[in-house]
Protein backbone atom coordinates (compact mmCIF):
# COMPACT_ATOMS: atom_id res chain seq x y z
CA UNK A 1 0.00 0.00 0.00
CA UNK A 2 2.68 2.47 0.73
CA UNK A 3 4.57 1.59 -2.24
CA UNK A 4 1.81 2.72 -4.55
CA UNK A 5 1.18 5.98 -2.10
CA UNK A 6 4.81 6.87 -2.93
CA UNK A 7 4.73 5.97 -6.80
CA UNK A 8 1.63 8.34 -6.90
CA UNK A 9 3.06 11.21 -4.52
CA UNK A 10 6.23 11.20 -6.39
CA UNK A 11 4.17 10.60 -9.78
CA UNK A 12 2.44 13.61 -9.23
CA UNK A 13 5.20 15.69 -7.62
CA UNK A 14 7.10 14.82 -11.26
CA UNK A 15 4.12 15.82 -13.75
CA UNK A 16 2.47 18.52 -11.72
CA UNK A 17 4.77 20.85 -9.28
CA UNK A 18 8.14 20.49 -11.16
CA UNK A 19 7.26 21.66 -13.89
CA UNK A 20 5.74 25.23 -12.29
CA UNK A 21 7.92 25.32 -9.36
CA UNK A 22 11.08 24.23 -11.05
CA UNK A 23 12.73 27.49 -12.48
CA UNK A 24 11.32 29.35 -8.44
CA UNK A 25 13.89 30.48 -6.10
CA UNK A 26 12.76 28.65 -3.41
CA UNK A 27 14.35 31.66 -0.81
CA UNK A 28 11.92 34.22 -2.39
CA UNK A 29 8.60 31.86 -2.89
CA UNK A 30 6.04 34.04 -0.90
CA UNK A 31 2.75 32.17 0.96
CA UNK A 32 0.97 34.48 -1.76
CA UNK A 33 2.91 32.35 -4.59
CA UNK A 34 2.00 29.55 -3.40
CA UNK A 35 -1.59 29.92 -2.52
CA UNK A 36 -1.88 31.67 -6.35
CA UNK A 37 -0.58 28.68 -7.87
CA UNK A 38 -3.06 27.44 -10.68
CA UNK A 39 -4.85 24.13 -9.11
CA UNK A 40 -6.82 21.48 -11.15
CA UNK A 41 -10.48 22.04 -11.20
CA UNK A 42 -11.66 19.23 -8.67
CA UNK A 43 -15.41 19.99 -9.55
CA UNK A 44 -17.32 16.54 -9.19
CA UNK A 45 -14.31 14.77 -7.19
CA UNK A 46 -15.90 15.17 -3.38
Amino acid sequence: MWSRTLRGDASSIKNHVLPYWAEWEMRVTTRLDVQSWPQPDREGLA
